[in-house]
């Protein structure tokens, strides 16, 4: 059964990684899978090991070269497909729902992803930095 509601939030992977977490209505999970693997992107399927999630987890590995190009014109493709459907797409913590969702807003909501990663990345540095033994310590 296809839903006319979809939904896709994208977040950053771990720390220190360069993947993205792909959050999906799990009806769509196929269609999502097949327009990053038709631009050549490596996808996997993680596990949440949280109760009640209701999206299915799509892990996107980008490495050098234009493979954010290709994921921006892998989830364009993927809205363009829903275009009559309503979408509910964004970073994670910051989605929205309309119809007919932009193209351009695909690169603003993985540019948002992408600061919200380097936060994260800042934020455990931070706390790696702050667990090193302190080698004055003369214990």
């Amino acid at each position: 059964m296809t839903t006319t509601e979809i939904r896709l939030v994208v977040s950053p992977g771990y720390s220190g990684h360069t993947d993205w977490l792909l959050r999906v209505s799990p009806d769509q999970a196929d269609v999502l899978r097949s327009c990053l693997e038709a631009e050549g992107l490596h996808v996997g399927t993680e596990i949440e090991h949280s109760a009640g999630s209701v999206l299915e987890i799509l892990t996107v590995a980008l490495g050098a070269g234009g493979a954010g190009t290709a994921l921006v014109v892998a989830l364009e493709k993927f809205l363009e497909r829903h275009k009559d459907k309503s979408v509910t797409f964004g970073a994670e913590g910051n989605v929205e729902t309309m119809t007919g969702y932009p193209m351009k807003d695909v690169q603003r909501v993985l540019a948002e992803a992408d600061r919200l990663r380097q936060k994260r990345d800042a934020q455990w540095a931070a706390i790696q930095e702050n667990t090193k033994p302190d080698k004055t310590d003369p214990t």
